[in-house]
C-alpha cells in the first residue's frame, strides 16, 4: 500500500477532506453524547433520589416498629418502576429489615452506607430515613443504566447517520472544485516529466491562473531560461569537487598512515619504557645487592686482616651500592609518573605539610625544624603525587639548610582564579640563579657531593605539577636560601583574590 506522501495529489485532497470532516464531526458528536450522557446521569440521580426520599418517607413507621412485612409491601410497590432493579431498607446499625429484587437481578445487596455512585452499570444510592430529624435507618435503590445505555445506542446511530451524510454531500462539493486546484499542478508536473525524458528545456508550462500556482508556474519557466547556464556551471563545479575529493582522498591516506606509524612508534616507547623498567628492577638492583653483600661479608669474616682504610674503602662502596639504589629507585618513579593516573580530589596542603614536617623531625632530631604555613586555599589535586611534592620540597629545605641554628621553612600560598599559586621558602645555602634552568633536570644537581641526593626529586616535582596542568620556578641566592612556587587548580574559582600575604 502506498504512503499518503506517494499517492497523486487528486487523491491526496479527497483523503485530507474526508480525515477533516471526519475529524470535526466525530469531535463534535463525542462532545454532544459527553454532555447527553453527563446530563442523563444527573436526571438519573435526581429521579433516583427522589423515589428514594418518597420511599423513606414511607417506611418511617415500619422501621419505627420494626415491621419486615410492612416494609416488604411498600418496597414491593417497585415492581411498577422498571428503572429500579433492587431495593432494601436497613436499621439504623446497618442490619436489613427487608428487600426486594426484581426477578433476572443478578446484582448483590451492598452493606448500607450513604452518597450514590456508578458501578457494575448500576446506579447504587443510599438515602437516609429520617423521623423527628433523627437518622432511624436507610433506603437503598440500585437503578440499572438501561436508559443511558439506550441514549447511547440512539446517539450513536444518530451520530453514524450525519457522519456518513456530512461526508457524502462534502464529496460531491469536493469533486466539484479540486479541478481548478489540481489541474495546474497536474500540467506543471506532466511538463517537468517531458522535460526530464526528452532533456529539451525548452518546453515551457501553461499559466492557467495568477494565483499562487500560476506564480510557481512563472518562477518554473524561469528556472528552465537560466537552466542551460546553471547546467554548464555545475559540470565545472563538479569536477572541481571531484579533484578536491581526490585530494581530500589522499590527504587521509597519508594521514591514516602518519596516525599509524605514530602509534607504532608511541607503543615501541611504552615498551621499551616497560623494559627499561623491568631491567632496572630486576637487573640492574641484583648486581647492587651483590656488591653490597659482599663487601658486608668482607668486611664481617675477614675484620681483622683489614686496616682503617679497607674498612673506609668498604663502607665507601656500600654507600655507594645504596646510593645506586636510591638513584634506580627515583629514576623509576620518574619513569612512572608518565603513565600514572590522577584521580584529584580537595586538599589541605597545610594539613598535609604538617604531616610531612613531623616525619621529618623523627629522622633528624639533633636539628629544630619550624614549620611556618599561612592560611591555604585548597587545591583539586592528586593526594599521592601532591604529597610527593611536598614531600620532596621539604625534604630539600631541610637537607640544604645550614648546618647550625634553627631550620626554618615558610609554606604560602593564594588563590589565582582557576589556578592557586603556592611557595615553599627556606633559609638554607641556596644556588646561583645563573643555573635555574637546570634545577629540575634529571641527575641535575648544583652542590656536587657536599650534600646527599640523586638529583631526581626537583626532576618529579617538575613532572607531576605540569601533569596537573601547572607550572613551578625557583628563586635563590648563594647563602640566603631558596623560594620554588608551584601553581595547582583551585577547588572553586572565586570572583576576587585571596588576601593571603604575597612572597
Amino acid at each position: 500500500m502506498k504512503r499518503l506522501r506517494d499517492l497523486p495529489i487528486r487523491t491526496k485532497l479527497n483523503v485530507a477532506i474526508i480525515a477533516t470532516f471526519t475529524v470535526s464531526l466525530s469531535l463534535a458528536a463525542i462532545a454532544l453524547a459527553t454532555l447527553d450522557i453527563v446530563d442523563v446521569r444527573r436526571s438519573m440521580v435526581r429521579d433516583t433520589t427522589v423515589m428514594a426520599d418518597v420511599l423513606a418517607h414511607n417506611t418511617q413507621a415500619a422501621l419505627a416498629f420494626g415491621d419486615p412485612d410492612a416494609a416488604r409491601k411498600t418496597l414491593r410497590s417497585l415492581e411498577s418502576d422498571p428503572q429500579i432493579a433492587a431495593a432494601c431498607l436497613y436499621h439504623a446499625d446497618g442490619t436489613r429489615l427487608a428487600e426486594y429484587a426484581r426477578p433476572g437481578h443478578a446484582g448483590t445487596i451492598p452493606p448500607a452506607g450513604d452518597g450514590h455512585r456508578f458501578e457494575n452499570g448500576s446506579l447504587v444510592l443510599f438515602r437516609p430515613v429520617l423521623l423527628n430529624g433523627k437518622r432511624i435507618g436507610t433506603i437503598f435503590l440500585d437503578a440499572p443504566l438501561k436508559r443511558l445505555h439506550d441514549r447511547l445506542r440512539h446517539l450513536a446511530l444518530i451520530g453514524a447517520l450525519v457522519l456518513g451524510g456530512s461526508m457524502l454531500v462534502a464529496m460531491l462539493v469536493f469533486r466539484r472544485m479540486q479541478e481548478p486546484v489540481a489541474a495546474p499542478l497536474l500540467a506543471l508536473t506532466n511538463t517537468s516529466r517531458a522535460i526530464t525524458k526528452r532533456g529539451d528545456f525548452s518546453i515551457r508550462a501553461t499559466r492557467f491562473g495568477d494565483d499562487e500556482i500560476g506564480e510557481l508556474t512563472v518562477a518554473f519557466n524561469q528556472m528552465l531560461d537560466v537552466i542551460d547556464d546553471r547546467e554548464r556551471m555545475l559540470r565545472a563545479e563538479i569536477a572541481e569537487h571531484q579533484y578536491a575529493e581526490e585530494q581530500i582522498v589522499e590527504l587521509n591516506e597519508k594521514l591514516e598512515a602518519r596516525v599509524q606509524e605514530r602509534t607504532a612508534q608511541l607503543e615501541r616507547a611504552n615498551q621499551e619504557m616497560e623494559s627499561f623498567a623491568y631491567s632496572v628492577s630486576h637487573d640492574l638492583r641484583a648486581p647492587l645487592r651483590a656488591v653490597d653483600g659482599y663487601a658486608r661479608l668482607l668486611e664481617e669474616d675477614h675484620a681483622g686482616k683489614l686496616d682503617n682504610d679497607a674498612r673506609r674503602l668498604l663502607n665507601v662502596v656500600r654507600d655507594e651500592a645504596r646510593r645506586m639504589g636510591a638513584l634506580i629507585d627515583d629514576l623509576l618513579n620518574f619513569s612512572k609518573l608518565s603513565r600514572q593516573t590522577l584521580r584529584p580530589s580537595s586538599l589541605n596542603l597545610g594539613t598535609m605539610a604538617e604531616d610531612i614536617v613531623r616525619e621529618l623531625r623523627q629522622t633528624r632530631p639533633e636539628r629544630t625544624i619550624d614549620l611556618k604555613a599561612t592560611p591555604l586555599p585548597a587545591a583539586l589535586a592528586d593526594p599521592a603525587t601532591t604529597r610527593q611534592v611536598l614531600v620532596n620540597l621539604l625534604s630539600n629545605a631541610v637537607k640544604y639548610a645550614k648546618s647550625d641554628g634553627t631550620i626554618r621553612i615558610e609554606l604560602g600560598g593564594r588563590s589565582a582564579g582557576a589556578m592557586n599559586s603556592y611557595w615553599v621558602r627556606d633559609e638554607g645555602v641556596g644556588f646561583d640563579v645563573r643555573y635555574v634552568d637546570k634545577i629540575f633536570g634529571v641527575f641535575q644537581r648544583l652542590h656536587g657531593d657536599e650534600f646527599e641526593g640523586t638529583g631526581v626529586g626537583l626532576a618529579i616535582v617538575d613532572r607531576i605539577i605540569a601533569k596537573h596542568g601547572g607550572e613551578v620556578r625557583a628563586e635563590g641566592e648563594p647563602g640566603k636560601g631558596a623560594c620554588f612556587h608551584f601553581t595547582l587548580p583551585a577547588v572553586t574559582s572565586p570572583s576576587t583574590e585571596s588576601e593571603e600575604t604575597r612572597p
